[in-house]
């Protein structure tokens, strides 16, 4: 799903109970964080099928790396020597697709969401920047002006911030749903060839 245009707006409500105003949508971001987790839940499962079902030392190295390509480089090297290079090339695609999609899931988690009644039918995504560079407007306000506390209107208007409606949130709850049963096929496939590396005999179909 594209990055939506910069735009200006002002006033906005931010925060968790700004978010409360537009509850289908704060519903679809919650779903699509936990949609995340089960998809990270797919790719523990595939470092476990390559460490042929050692669950501790799978789980254990990944959950110490958060950064998807450390993750990445980690897996690549126990690899290298257990796939085929089909495998291995549809994996490194594979991957390119989860980094693509793993920003909104930050922004999700992590972003300063807000609204405005200018946009009733959607979030928006607050630059933090912006932000910051109004707060220290706002304390400077206080310091030359002799204002008792920083104003909504110093931290919260003309702020640049994305609009995201509904839709774009089920789009990409679609996606993380077709990422996960891609990563849960990739992990039945791994097992496979990691048995037939390692001289075992496979169960006949």
């Amino acid at each position: 799903m594209p990055k939506p245009k910069l735009h200006k707006h002002g006033p906005i409500k931010v925060g968790p109970d700004a978010l409360m105003e537009r509850p289908k949508i704060a519903s679809a971001m919650m779903y699509l964080i936990s949609a995340w987790s089960g998809l990270e839940q797919n790719i523990a499962g595939m470092f476990a099928m390559l460490l042929d079902g050692e669950l501790s030392d799978a789980f254990n190295i990944f959950h110490s790396f958060h950064d998807i390509q450390i993750r990445k480089r980690i897996f690549d090297e126990v690899a290298s020597e257990l796939l085929s290079q089909t495998l291995k090339e549809e994996i490194e695609l594979h991957f390119k697709e989860l980094r693509k999609v793993g920003w909104l899931r930050h922004e999700i988690a992590h972003g300063q969401w807000g609204v405005s009644d200018l946009y009733p039918d959607c979030v928006l995504l607050v630059d933090w920047k912006e932000i910051t560079k109004n707060l220290v407007t706002g304390y400077r306000i206080i310091i030359f002006e002799g204002a008792s506390k920083i104003e909504p209107d110093h931290v919260f208007k003309n702020l640049a911030v994305q609009r995201y409606y509904l839709e774009d949130f089920k789009a990409y709850g679609l996606e993380l749903v077709r990422l996960s049963n891609a990563t849960h096929s990739l992990a039945a496939r791994i097992a496979r060839e990691v048995l037939v590396s390692k001289g075992r005999r496979l169960p006949e179909a």
